[in-house]
């Protein structure tokens, strides 16, 4: 279902459900999501005729993931995917199990600054993050590298985590 693309599970003894235009009702899911979804949650392709949606309830294993082998061109300076909506708080990713920070960036995308990779072969991961145990749904399309840097946190956007930060406390 996912060309190129190998889909696992975060945990050891975790299992991935792979389907079509569908919904997992509770297993970790990989769900790769046409221009034709048949039923109401509407999730129509970000970009292109198709999008990948992962799904993680928080128990059952551990979060679906999305892994792909490559080299990272050698004038990268940056990597950066579109989001669908309300899900870019839900988005993990790693470059040889080393954890990349996201950040929002224009466009409804989320960038992350992977210059030390550079010209190396490595493996790309995309995931869910595990939020206070409740899991996380990833909408996802279009991932790019990029030769520009990651942009610099506004200081309104940097405000607003602050806010938020206070309020989960």
């Amino acid at each position: 279902a996912f060309s190129g693309w190998t889909v696992g599970n975060a945990s050891t003894n975790g299992y991935t459900f792979v389907a079509y235009n569908t919904l997992s009702l509770g297993s970790p899911a990989a769900i790769l999501m046409g221009p034709n979804f048949p039923n109401a949650s509407d999730h129509s392709p970000l970009q292109g005729c198709y999008s990948a949606l992962l799904i993680y309830f928080g128990y059952a294993g551990g979060p679906p993931t999305m892994s792909q082998t490559g080299l990272v061109p050698a004038n990268a300076q940056s990597i950066n995917f579109l989001v669908g909506g309300i899900y870019e708080s839900s988005a993990a990713m790693t470059l040889n199990g080393v954890d990349i920070p996201l950040i929002p960036i224009t466009g409804g995308r989320l960038a992350g600054d992977i210059s030390a990779f550079a010209g190396s072969t490595v493996q790309l991961t995309i995931s869910t993050l595990n939020v206070n145990g409740r899991g996380g749904w990833l909408y996802f399309d279009d991932v790019r590298f990029s030769s520009l840097p990651v942009p610099e946190p506004t200081v309104l956007s940097l405000s607003c985590f602050c806010v938020l930060f206070q309020c989960w406390q």
